[in-house]
């Protein structure tokens, strides 16, 4: 598959007052920092790519763009509900509040992205994804499908995943305090070293440990 480095928004027909404004101009992520030919430090106004600046901004209902590098990208507030976009690169980007609700992502990395507050409910596919080091405090993944996803060092505090698919996801070292499991099916899971303090499941989730061992990690039963 051809990797792409990046789609002007306009040529999708992002929804945004300044469309014409989407221009790649040649920054890219380079030693933790976006930076241009020059080492000028900054973004891609309005690109859909590699260091683009699309924050608050939404896209069209269902848009393809699997393969694209969006390494440091602010996507902050984004709208990308129902985005296809599998095999992509989203490492450390910001993607905060942003929303994904029914996107299709599978395969995708999202290495070391800050995603606190993200909505990826309604069945959204992250499957094999790769969430290592993600920080991810209070996001909603109702319902997500999460399969072969690695959260390896990740922290996903007071984070909803109920109904959640989790089989053979790598949570190893991963925090997941707080958050809510009910009705998920963790049954495969491997959660060596996962901090589970305070969080929520009930008789529908799918434990692969039994209910004594939940109560050792401090879990909370809800009837």
């Amino acid at each position: 598959m051809k990797t792409l480095i990046g789609i002007s928004l306009a040529s999708l027909a992002l929804s945004t007052a300044h469309p014409a404004l989407a221009d790649d101009q040649g920054y890219r992520f380079q030693g933790y920092q976006c930076k241009n030919p020059q080492g000028m430090i900054g973004f891609n106004p309005a690109f859909l790519g590699e260091c683009g600046n699309i924050m608050g901004m939404s896209f069209p209902n269902r848009s393809y763009v699997s393969g694209t590098h969006f390494m440091g990208s602010r996507m902050v507030r984004a709208d990308v509900q129902n985005l296809v976009a599998e095999n992509a690169d989203f490492s450390y980007s910001d993607l905060s509040q942003s929303n994904f609700s029914g996107a299709h992502v599978r395969g995708s990395n999202f290495e070391s992205v800050r995603m606190s507050g993200i909505k990826a409910n309604f069945r959204a596919d992250f499957q094999d994804c790769n969430f290592s080091r993600v920080y991810g405090t209070c996001s909603d993944f109702n319902m997500a499908q999460l399969r072969h996803v690695n959260f390896n060092g990740a922290n996903f505090q007071n984070s909803n995943f109920r109904d959640a698919d989790f089989y053979f996801a790598d949570m190893t070292f991963a925090d997941f305090s707080g958050s809510d499991f009910r009705g998920a099916d963790l049954v495969f899971a491997d959660i060596f070293a996962t901090t589970l303090t305070g969080a929520i499941y009930d008789s529908f989730t799918r434990l692969p440990f039994d209910r004594a061992e939940a109560t050792r990690l401090g879990m909370i039963f809800y009837p």
